[in-house]
């Protein structure tokens, strides 16, 4: 699931599309300056993927809207938790930090592991996986498919 809402959000940041939930209630965060920095970074691509983002002060900033389809976890601790994926990835150029601000929601907003799909579920995510640039690997190259050989197979059964 990971790897077809990562494509999804990788599409939306380059074509710079944006749609976004707005908030009842804006949420507030506090940050470092050192978080304050990396949140300015990301910004443009946070917006990107859905987040209304403002500043409300000295490192301080409201939320004021979500992506769409975003569950019903905290928006703070969303942004908490990409500025941390961020931070630990220690990225230089533009594109990386896209693609970490891309991978971080893919993997907050993916179907939880444990979580029963039904029949139509699977099918979606099957065919958007298939229709995937990569559908072999995650975006942080972990297997998804592998193809066996017969000599694989037959070594299994010995």
């Amino acid at each position: 699931h990971v790897r077809t809402i990562y494509d999804q959000y990788i599409e939306r940041i380059s074509q710079r599309q944006s749609a976004s939930q707005q908030m009842l209630f804006p949420e507030i965060i506090e940050l470092s300056e050192a978080e304050t920095m990396i949140l300015n970074d990301a910004m443009a691509d946070l917006q990107y993927i859905g987040f209304d983002i403002a500043p409300f002060g000295k490192n301080t900033f409201s939320i004021n809207g979500t992506p769409p389809n975003m569950e019903s976890t905290s928006a703070k601790e969303y942004i908490t938790q990409i500025i941390a994926s961020l931070k630990e990835a220690r990225l230089d150029f533009k594109s990386q930090i896209t693609e970490q601000v891309a991978l971080s929601m893919a993997k907050l907003s993916a179907t939880p592991y444990g979580r029963t799909l039904d029949s139509n579920e699977m099918m979606y995510l099957v065919n958007n996986l298939f229709q995937s640039k990569d559908p072999n690997f995650t975006p942080d190259n972990k297997t998804i498919i592998k193809v066996f050989t017969t000599d694989e197979i037959e070594k299994g059964f010995r």
